[in-house]
């Protein structure tokens, strides 16, 4: 048993009303060669059999006297995978569109706390024999490097490899329960431990805050909470989902980012300015300032990842205001680079302190009044790294992996870019009135990456 941490807790109990907070992914597999008409079938039916998991698909959230009535994570003795895991079939040869509509669907619905909390499909039916996993799992429970790292312990980067469980179970042992109450003198050490440790990030909140207003005083970079400007993405979110997947080759971005010394992070983020900038002009709905992002920031390796959440969070300046794209990119390293190394000298529980008020009045959208305040940021943006090889389970070829993150009142679109093999897979989330025609988007985004390519001198291939 382990106790939740103050993030883990936070994202169980802000999920309420019509808000959810559970992130997933969509794995689209090419058939093996040698693959039967009902290998995907097969898989399933054995999936079904298995009565555990691995272990962050064990967890159960629990108040227990063990903890002196505080919320924890409890290891399952055993799972029902039949509640867990569903198999569904597009009509036969269905697309991508559709693939897409059916899994933004499947979003849409709370997950039960009264288990694991995650849920799986298989989805068969798709053109070319491909099939599709998508998963879903609560945020509180891990974060989305953590589940990239699990998805890609769970597949081989051998196509011969055959006899692999369906992405699920574990040969790892599982972690036992505890039984009894802990040792009091434990108690005390750890309550000691504590608050050496809350006063440590006590000082580290105050040292960064005060450095966060110094730049945002001194810098056109770096902004303050509410000085974001209104958009139609900061409205009120419903129940209602709209998911588009997109690929682009690694080399394109490169090749920009040789050009211009960027990072690869910076040159998403100037890909999804660019195309905020052309999705409102288009609509125009472009406000004269410029779009803020929210930037979740990884505090560990993509290897360390094994549960949890361990991130910082930091407001980024998009430069959406900026029609130049060489200007939008240097505005936007300017931003990141200051934000970057706050939250890596601040550490993730001191900069998630930090951050809250930058938060608040996004979450504010639920309340009554709570428009009555500009948003602190008009969208997240994430670059989750992930596998670097190709992958295969049992023979068919992992092609995508799609990610999907979390939309609520005050962020209406969601941005995370998955990071596998030779490509970048993006996931674009989004309640269909914050951001309608989700497709255009994704078209601005090749647009912005164009207009990148053409001011760095370099051609797409």
């Amino acid at each position: 048993m382990t106790l939740m941490s103050p993030v883990d807790l936070a994202l169980l109990a802000a999920e309420i009303g019509s808000r959810t907070l559970h992130i997933g992914v969509l794995l689209v597999f090419a058939p093996p060669p040698d693959g039967r008409e009902n290998f995907a079938e097969a898989a399933y039916r054995e999936a079904l059999t298995a009565v555990t998991a691995q272990a962050a698909l064990m967890a159960e959230p629990v108040i227990s006297l063990k903890t002196g009535g505080l919320p924890a994570w409890e290891p399952a003795d055993h799972i029902d995978m039949a509640r867990h895991l569903r198999r569904l079939a597009l009509p036969h040869p269905g697309d991508d569109t559709e693939l897409f509509e059916l899994v933004a669907r499947l979003h849409e619905s709370r997950l039960d706390r009264s288990r694991p909390m995650w849920e799986g499909y298989l989805i068969e039916g798709l053109a070319d024999g491909r099939f599709a996993l998508y998963g879903k799992i609560h945020h509180a429970t891990l974060d989305g490097m953590s589940g990239i790292r699990m998805i890609e312990q769970s597949l081989s980067p051998d196509a011969d490899r055959r006899g692999m469980a369906l992405l699920l179970t574990s040969d790892a042992p599982q972690p036992s329960r505890e039984r009894g109450f802990p040792n009091p003198f434990e108690l005390v050490r750890d309550g000691v431990a504590g608050a050496l440790s809350t006063v440590n990030v006590a000082r580290r909140t105050t040292v960064g805050a005060l450095d966060w207003l110094g730049k945002a005083v001194t810098t056109d970079s770096t902004p303050l909470p509410m000085q974001a400007p209104r958009t139609r993405f900061d409205g009120k979110v419903g129940p209602e989902r709209s998911f588009v997947g997109r690929s682009w080759p690694k080399e394109r971005l490169r090749a920009v980012q040789r050009a211009t010394g960027a990072s690869g992070n910076e040159v998403t983020l100037a890909m999804c300015a660019g195309a905020l900038r052309g999705y409102l002009l288009e609509r125009d709905a472009l406000p004269s300032d410029s779009l803020i992002a929210m930037v979740p920031i990884a505090q560990r390796q993509r290897e360390d990842a094994t549960g949890g959440n361990s991130l910082g969070l930091a407001l980024c300046t998009l430069g959406t205001d900026l029609a130049e794209p060489r200007a939008r990119l240097e505005r936007i390293r300017q931003s990141m680079a200051d934000a970057k190394r706050r939250v890596r000298e601040m550490g993730y529980v001191a900069s998630m302190i930090a951050s809250i008020p930058a938060l608040a009045p996004n979450v504010a959208r639920m309340l009554p009044t709570g428009t009555l305040t500009p948003p602190s940021y008009n969208v997240v943006i994430s670059n989750v790294p992930g596998p670097t090889k190709p992958l295969f389970w049992n023979g068919a070829a992992l092609q995508h992996m799609y990610p999907l993150s979390i939309v609520f009142d005050g962020t209406g679109l969601n941005i995370t870019i998955c990071h596998y093999a030779d490509r970048l897979d993006f996931g674009f989330l989004a309640h269909p009135e914050s951001a309608p025609e989700l497709e255009r988007f994704t078209d601005e985004t090749e647009t912005a990456l164009g207009d990148l390519e053409r001011i760095s001198k370099v051609h797409s291939t």
